[in-house]
């Protein structure tokens, strides 16, 4: 055989030995996506604090390092708060993170929770949350008024309004405004909040005086910030 023969068998040899190696080498650096586990069994639920609407997360799975999150329907991150490899010790640990900015009603819509281990940063567990949002209504009204008999005429002293959450998130209640006739009253308080599927009542003080006697058509209006949860309407006889 010939020099030049032998020069190509060689040669032909050597890019096979080349191709071979460079396929196993690309193989073996392949990186595979992260995956969520189901080594945690988490519930979740609506709750209420002091003004603020929080989703209360229950965690239960391997002690580690953990980092929960919660956007909101429009994807932003509202709130996170860790888990330490310490309170997970005995394989379950409660959280809460807000749904809302404290004295706001929760919106509507999807909402992302994410869990994360906390380092080496992997996510470990993902779900979208859906809620109809807040649905708030007065069922029954009762007016406390006082006379006058200088100025014949008469106040409303007390306004006692029971109201419902028929909804899946926490209503957040800040303002109350009532017009009898022509005559308005804002009443702006510290929050009260009802959690979803619960009753609540409300004593307020209105600032309405001086009405003739009759019957007049009543206006209450309920607020969470610039939002109107509800409108009830009713009459009273003075």
């Amino acid at each position: 055989m010939c020099m030049v023969a032998k020069l190509g068998i060689v040669t032909l040899i050597g890019l096979l030995i080349i191709g071979i190696a460079g396929c196993v080498e690309e193989k073996n650096s392949t990186t595979s996506k992260p995956e969520l586990t189901s080594e945690y069994k988490v519930e979740c639920s609506p709750i209420t604090e002091f003004g603020t609407a929080y989703l209360k997360v229950k965690v239960e799975g391997k002690a580690k390092d953990l980092k929960v999150m919660l956007s909101d329907p429009e994807g932003s991150t509202i709130d996170f708060t860790l888990i330490s490899k310490d309170d997970l010790i005995d394989g379950i640990e409660a959280v809460k993170v807000a749904m809302s900015r404290c004295g706001e009603t929760p919106k509507p819509g999807t909402y992302t929770l994410i869990i994360k281990q906390y380092f080496p940063e992997k996510v470990l567990y993902k779900e979208e949350l859906t809620f109809s949002g807040a649905k708030v209504s007065v069922l029954d009204v009762e007016f406390e008024t006082t006379f006058f008999e200088y100025a014949n005429t008469y106040n409303i002293s007390s306004l006692k309004l029971l109201i419902t959450n028929n909804g899946d998130l926490p209503a957040i209640i800040d303002k109350i405004v009532i017009v009898i006739d022509d005559k308005e009253s804002e009443i702006p308080f510290f929050f009260e909040d009802i959690p979803p599927k619960e009753n609540k009542v409300i004593i307020e003080k209105p600032f309405l005086s001086f009405l003739d006697s009759g019957t007049y058509p009543v206006t209450i209006k309920l607020y969470s910030g610039q939002i109107e949860l509800t409108s009830y309407e009713t009459q009273i006889e003075l």
